[in-house]
């Protein structure tokens, strides 16, 4: 997890950028023989075209907020680093690097870029995220993730004239939300999406952490109405 040491057996420590710098960045650095830590690479907007085989256009812009969070799987072999600024599709959205580790030249390059399905501003995909130890699978926390709730017209959920197919949704808040990715064929697809029985507000997805076949998920500003 966020500038977590590694175990005994992990060689690899990411650190967030602590510099005012609005875009962000990330270093990466390499346990020695003598168990000091050796600088071996720096991602920003300057170097990202250098380290990515996706898309030789994709850029880090000012007030993305890159390297916000980042975690790394149980080999060091597959990290994960947040944008939750970026403007993807929207203003704010977030995004989602995923990198693997290139052995001959001992760099982490992009093989893919994950992002949110929905359809607004200021969602703040990647604000937490977890890569499981097995790399098997990646969680995103969005904390600002709409909720809708179904509302109905008639007695019956639904409506009456076209048996019950019909639904009415208003949104219920910015309650947040988790995203959860799969590993298929070395691509990463979204499976599933968390965001049931949430207060507004309550920034569901602020932090996480996936291990086995377990997904724990902070909710910190949910408020006790009992």
């Amino acid at each position: 997890s966020l500038n977590e040491d590694p175990s005994d057996n992990d060689n690899w420590l990411q650190v967030g950028d602590s510099t005012t710098t609005p875009s962000g960045k990330i270093f990466v650095y390499k346990k020695t023989a003598y168990d000091s830590y050796e600088f071996v690479q720096m991602i920003n907007a300057g170097t990202l075209s250098s380290f990515t085989d996706i898309d030789s256009g994709l850029v880090i812009s000012t007030g993305d907020q890159f390297g916000f969070a980042m975690d790394l799987d149980a080999n060091g072999n597959t990290l994960v680093v947040s944008s939750p600024r970026s403007d993807v599709n929207y203003q704010d959205q977030g995004a989602v690097y995923v990198l693997e580790l290139d052995q001959p030249t001992t760099e982490f390059r992009v093989k893919q870029r994950l992002q949110s399905y929905e359809i607004y501003a200021d969602e703040y995909f990647g604000f937490a995220v977890s890569v499981s130890p097995d790399s098997s699978k990646i969680a995103v926390g969005a904390r600002n993730t709409k909720t809708p709730f179904p509302i109905s017209f008639d007695i019956l959920e639904g409506t009456t004239f076209d048996n019950a197919r019909t639904r009415f949704y208003i949104e219920q808040g910015f309650t947040g939300g988790v995203y959860v990715f799969d590993n298929k064929d070395q691509i990463y697809f979204l499976t599933e999406k968390l965001d049931s029985n949430l207060q507004a507000d309550e920034s569901f997805g602020h932090s996480i952490d996936c291990v086995g076949t377990k997904l724990l998920v902070g909710s910190p500003y949910f408020k006790n109405t009992v």
